[in-house]
């Protein structure tokens, strides 16, 4: 670190704890998604599943008790609902033993990463801590509603109340209470995808990230010219 001219990072939380342990200038800059490639599905109005998806590691931190007791509620209030959740880690056995309706998937090809998302209802993200979740953002890119623990940027993803929801971490409750909200108004969940994509068009996409990431470096690389001329 110390080595370092300057560093990047997607998640703005980090940047004052960078300034002040390594005593180096950091930037945020944001996370992003392929918005060419993650699209909406253009039958995704046709499609009468409820599918509830969790993506992520399988692991403590990432709040699986708490989704495990989202998915319990979930079952007990939503009629044919499924759960489908994409991971590994520590804690996958216990969720194939339960008796819930959860597909369980190990790991998934990022390029088959959209066809997962299109066929999702509503995403959750039940972190205990996050940085800037990629997730959340290839979700909304694809016009699906995102559930989400109120950690770290993910805030700046999931806009409350327009792009989804936000619930604070190990509320197994109130998220199961906002996807229910959501699942159960369609032109509320149909309203939220639509304008989850277009806050990802707008502040998440590659194009927009990469030039901030290449002005950066040519702003390094024109200070770096500088002292050598001197």
């Amino acid at each position: 670190m110390k080595r370092a001219d300057k560093v990047l990072s997607i998640a703005k939380s980090d940047i004052p704890i960078i300034r002040k342990k390594f005593k180096i200038e950091a930037e945020w800059v944001r996370n992003a998604a392929n918005t060419d490639t993650f699209t909406v599905a253009n039958n995704k109005n046709e499609s009468n599943a409820v599918m509830v998806t969790y993506i992520g590691k399988l692991e403590k931190w990432k709040g699986i008790d708490a989704l495990m007791e989202c998915f319990k509620i979930l079952k007990e209030r939503i009629k044919d609902v499924e759960f489908l959740v994409i991971g590994e880690g520590s804690l996958a056995g216990k969720i194939k033993k339960s008796d819930l309706p959860i597909r369980v998937k190990g790991y998934v090809p990022h390029d088959k990463m959209p066809e997962i998302y299109h066929k999702t209802s509503v995403f959750v993200s039940p972190s205990y801590m996050e940085g800037s979740p990629t997730t959340c953002i290839e979700s909304l890119a694809c016009g699906v509603p995102v559930v989400a623990t109120d950690v770290g940027d993910t805030g700046d993803i999931v806009v409350d109340g327009k792009t989804g929801f936000l619930v604070k971490p190990g509320d197994a409750v109130g998220m199961a209470s906002k996807v229910v909200e959501i699942l159960e108004d369609e032109s509320l969940r149909r309203r939220m995808g639509i304008e989850g994509r277009k806050h990802i068009e707008e502040n998440f996409n590659y194009d927009d990230v990469m030039g901030k990431i290449k002005r950066v470096y040519e702003e390094q690389n024109d200070r770096k010219g500088r002292k050598e001329d001197q």
